[in-house]
């Protein structure tokens, strides 16, 4: 390659490899789109009325959790009336949960809209019953402070 082509290739590489690095970053979902859903979400699980139900989840987060913790915990939940009335053992090797009722689903992730700087990459919504099923937020200030909370199963067990 001669001196008159390398010139320009050598710049378009150094542009483009520029405005890749300045797009590259995900800029996550707008609080208020969040907070519309959210709320869309809530309206379907009131309208529902589910009185008792069934839950599974689990959260993946930067954290450590020690061995006996995998064998404690207790993932499967029965909701009544937005409280914990049984917790049965859930799926083998799945990280430690805090145990989440769908409003307390709700209320988390509502107040990580709500909290500047951090960014919500994913939210999905069932779109029967309006709850969350998977969550992705981040903070990208700090690497090790991310959240990722997904419903493995729900069924309802009583309605009105």
């Amino acid at each position: 390659m001669n001196l008159r082509h390398l010139l320009p290739a050598t710049l378009l590489a150094i542009s483009s490899s520029a405005f890749a690095q300045t797009n590259s970053t995900p800029q996550g979902r707008p609080a208020r789109e969040i907070l519309d859903s959210l709320k869309a979400g809530r309206e379907r699980w009131a309208r529902a009325r589910v009185v008792e139900y069934r839950i599974q989840s689990h959260a993946y987060c930067f954290c450590g959790y020690l061995p006996e913790a995998f064998a404690k915990q207790f993932p499967l939940l029965t909701i009544r009336q937005d409280s914990i009335i049984a917790r049965e053992k859930g799926k083998p090797n799945t990280p430690p949960s805090p145990e989440f009722t769908i409003p307390k689903l709700f209320d988390r992730i509502e107040e990580d809209a709500n909290t500047d700087g951090r960014i919500i990459d994913q939210l999905e919504l069932n779109p029967v019953y309006g709850f969350p099923m998977r969550y992705k937020a981040h903070d990208p200030l700090s690497p090790d402070d991310w959240l990722e909370l997904v419903v493995d199963s729900f069924a309802v067990v009583r309605h009105p």
